[in-house]
């Protein structure tokens, strides 16, 4: 349909669409929702884009709102850590593990301005002087987090992080009974050599960019 008003927003082709609307997209009280099979990200932001294209956004400005606001109150707690030290992280990852209990945990490592990860998949923090970068295996971090858990790896070389935790052989040591390599989701930037572009244009972090704020990064 967006195909359709793209080409001609007069046309047959997308006359044609308007009666069937209703059958995919429609208003809750949280919000507009939308019925897609294998819906992504894209759809939001190809969406949005049409929206204020045709000017609607002023007509459902209320339901935006409220739609926001339902998001922002259901979001998760966090804990920021800037340049940390091994025993920083330790104290983080045990501390989420404690509140999470059996939910899933979020382990976001913004990697910019450190070395990359080792070839043995390991990322840098300080020691505890903040004299040198001393590296940290992906064991500690798997076994201080447990599962079920996520990790984001917004840093060159990302692929090599998670070749180490594909390559690890004890995978059932710090676990639960019933839980599994599935229960761990391991998301990376880039490849085991790859590079992050820099570009002016977007922000140093592209990767979390996409991830935090999809329909910001989608109209650039």
């Amino acid at each position: 349909m967006l195909a359709c008003w793209v080409e001609d927003p007069n046309g047959d082709a997308f006359k044609k669409h308007l009666p069937r609307i209703q059958d995919y997209l429609w208003m809750a009280e949280d919000g507009m929702r939308m019925q897609s099979f294998g819906s992504q990200s894209w759809d939001t932001s190809l969406g949005l884009q049409a929206l204020l294209a045709s000017g609607l956004h002023e007509e459902i400005w209320e339901t935006l709102k409220k739609g926001h606001f339902f998001v922002k109150e259901s979001q998760a707690r966090y804990k920021h850590q800037l340049d940390p030290t091994v025993e920083e992280v330790k104290k983080l990852c045990l501390g989420c593990r404690k509140n999470a209990k059996s939910e899933r945990v979020l382990f976001h490592y913004n990697g910019h301005g450190v070395p990359k990860p080792t070839a043995n998949g390991e990322i840098w923090v300080f020691n505890k002087s903040y004299t040198q970068y001393i590296p940290l295996p992906v064991s500690d971090l798997d076994s201080w987090l447990r599962t079920p858990s996520i990790y984001v790896f917004d840093c060159s070389a990302a692929g090599m992080i998670v070749k180490a935790f594909i390559e690890r052989q004890d995978w059932s040591s710090s676990r639960s009974a019933g839980s599994s390599i599935k229960d761990c989701i391991l998301l990376a930037a880039c490849g085991a050599h790859g590079t992050l572009p820099q570009s002016v244009e977007f922000p140093a972090d592209v990767f979390t960019s996409c991830l935090m704020t999809p329909i910001k990064m989608a109209l650039k």
